[in-house]
């Protein structure tokens, strides 16, 4: 089994939702930050994967806040 993050975005009247591992988040956030890391918010770096109680709901509803101070804010 494994989490899938739905990662909602909207831009004055579009709106995609998006549905990802985790893993596949991990590798945009590698990908945009050896492209653009000048340009990408310092805010830390992206948060480590855990295996053991990563289906609890702290750490599932941790990721999309994280990703939300990376990417948007």
């Amino acid at each position: 089994p494994y989490t899938v993050y739905k990662i909602e975005v909207t831009r004055d009247v579009d709106a995609w939702i998006i549905y990802r591992r985790y893993s596949q988040f991990h590798a945009l956030y590698t990908e945009l930050k050896s492209s653009f890391g000048a340009e990408i918010k310092q805010c830390g770096d992206f948060p480590p994967k855990q295996v053991r109680n990563s289906f609890l709901p702290p750490f599932i509803g941790l990721l999309p806040a994280i990703l939300h101070e990376i990417f948007f804010v």
